[in-house]
């Protein structure tokens, strides 16, 4: 009676064993469906982000730019942004105070103009390429006015009262400029 009882248990074992198989083959048919399902949609997301380069761009090093991925590419989304980006001046040595502030100055130019630049190409709106241009060239502007300030004989108080304000003048146009497109 006993061999009886332990081969029906062995049976039953078997037949138990038989199903978690089934059942684990089942779950890794299903979860092999969802990595591929996962691998279309980033494809696919991958697909949509992609915006065509008027020009060739390069990132500055030290800068990174977000990718904005608009679900409804048809529409223009007003995204809020951050006031000061703090910008680090270790990496080099400047003659003196006024060109390194003149250094921060312009980097936190160039890294608004690029945040802007990247809201503006996840854009649809069809004037984006002029924004786009008029944004580009007011941080030229800046810049080459920053730099003209440096070199002046002013005090150094005095230049970074100016360079402020052209910091100033040029985050105001962005944000002007941007809204035409996000309006």
């Amino acid at each position: 009676m006993r061999k009886k009882e332990l081969m029906n248990k062995t049976l039953e074992l078997i037949e138990a064993m038989n199903l978690l198989q089934s059942q684990l083959n089942s779950l890794k048919t299903e979860n092999k469906e969802l990595k591929d399902r996962i691998s279309e949609l980033e494809t696919k997301a991958k697909e949509q982000a992609k915006v065509q380069p008027t020009a060739v761009f390069e990132e500055p090093k030290g800068f990174t730019v977000d990718k904005t991925v608009l679900e409804e590419p048809e529409t223009v989304v007003a995204v809020e942004v951050e006031e000061t980006v703090p910008i680090a001046v270790n990496a080099v040595e400047l003659k003196d105070s006024t060109m390194e502030y003149a250094a921060v100055a312009i980097g936190r130019i160039v890294q608004e103009s690029i945040k802007y630049a990247n809201l503006l190409s996840a854009s649809t709106a069809g004037s984006k390429k002029e924004v786009l241009n008029l944004i580009m060239g007011r941080a030229e502007v800046a810049k080459a006015e920053i730099f003209a300030v440096t070199e002046g004989s002013l005090t150094d108080e005095n230049k970074k009262e100016l360079i402020d304000a052209q910091c100033a003048e040029a985050l105001d146009y962005f944000k002007s400029a941007y809204a035409q497109i996000a309006e």
